[in-house]
């Protein structure tokens, strides 16, 4: 289940957000120990994480291999890659390097040549729409979404990679361009407040998910870019997954995919209250319809994004509402991830 999604009323579906009350109160606020909580982040709650971004990287030990991903997930291919020119194909070039301008030109198949920049451009695509402002376990997503965003574009910084952004709610996206050092992530977390405030004061101004925001991405990156995407993938559409994917032709991918324990396992048998601030319903959670409906749709999303992933080889790190994110980051880009077909842990 997942703010959005239809809940037994008793007397038919519902289709409203589901935002139980959480006990951190109001504003998210830093922690030594766990970083953020609550419902919303400040700027100066992201500038704060800089400290726990200490012994993070997102530099692989050793080359990608395409086509899967799996225990070793920090497998990056390294920096990015500035254009140089194109020649004539040759037997054993990485066809993703195609370029297919020269090639239809010429009437003949040409790849792109590169030289290695000094600094590799990172693109962060966060998303923090109207389904991403529920939890149960200390924070929304959308904070954890921030709280992730924020840790690993300070690592990125501290290795001297560029940063930006395309941060997203409903049909309201704000760019921040890439930059290195401060400035880079100084940028995006001016993006992800930005959408933040706007999204509580004016709403995001529509429905368009992830699958509407990808495609903008492709346009953006550059050849040799790390890509982050960070979302709960409510919308694993054929769409949204076959753009993932295209974003791996020229670079790296990494998935964070936001969940929260009541959408993979429903609640005791109750009635539960819901709302979302406008509008109330009830949560049947003793009809066990309901309980099987939440399981197969959190098991779906799993299932598409662990296959998109391992198809791309691209890198999926899973993160709870409840999990310390900077020890999932660690473990995960340090080598200690879960094959994606696995069933994450439940949060804390």
């Amino acid at each position: 289940m997942n703010a959005g999604s239809a809940v037994s009323t008793g007397g038919g579906p519902v289709n409203t957000p589901v935002t139980p009350s959480l006990n951190a109160g109001g504003d998210a606020r830093r922690s030594g120990r766990w970083g953020l909580s609550g419902v919303t982040f400040s700027a100066a709650d992201l500038v704060g994480l800089r400290g726990r971004a200490a012994g993070l990287s997102l530099k692989g030990r050793r080359p990608s291999r395409g086509g899967r991903s799996g225990v070793r997930a920090s497998r990056f291919r390294g920096r990015g890659m500035e254009y140089s020119e194109s020649r004539a194909y040759l037997p054993g070039d990485d066809i993703r390097s195609i370029d297919w301008r020269v090639t239809a030109r010429t009437g003949r198949p040409h790849t792109k040549l590169f030289h290695e920049e000094r600094e590799r451009p990172i693109l962060f695509v966060v998303d923090l729409g109207t389904r991403m402002r529920f939890g149960t376990r200390r924070a929304f997503k959308s904070v954890i979404a921030a709280e992730s965003a924020s840790l690993l574009a300070w690592t990125a910084a501290g290795g001297g990679d560029r940063v930006g952004g395309l941060v997203f709610a409903g049909a309201r996206t704000v760019e921040s361009r890439v930059a290195a050092g401060r400035g880079g992530t100084l940028g995006l977390i001016r993006a992800l407040v930005e959408i933040e405030q706007g999204s509580r004061t004016k709403g995001d101004g529509g429905e368009n998910g992830i699958g509407s925001a990808l495609p903008r991405a492709r346009r953006v990156a550059r050849p040799g870019t790390l890509v982050v995407v960070i979302s709960d993938f409510s919308e694993m559409e054929d769409r949204t997954a076959a753009q993932l994917a295209r974003l791996r032709e020229h670079g790296d991918l990494l998935c964070v995919w936001i969940y929260d324990r009541l959408e993979s396992t429903a609640p005791p048998p109750a009635r539960y209250p819901i709302g979302d601030g406008r509008r109330t319903a009830i949560l049947d959670a003793r009809s066990g319809e309901v309980a099987r409906a939440v399981t197969r749709r959190f098991e779906g999303v799993e299932a598409r994004l662990g296959a998109v992933c391992r198809r791309a080889g691209a890198v999926l790190v899973r993160i709870g509402c409840g999990d310390d994110v900077r020890a999932v980051l660690r473990g995960t880009l340090g080598g200690q991830a879960r094959c994606p077909g696995s069933r994450p842990a439940p949060p804390r």
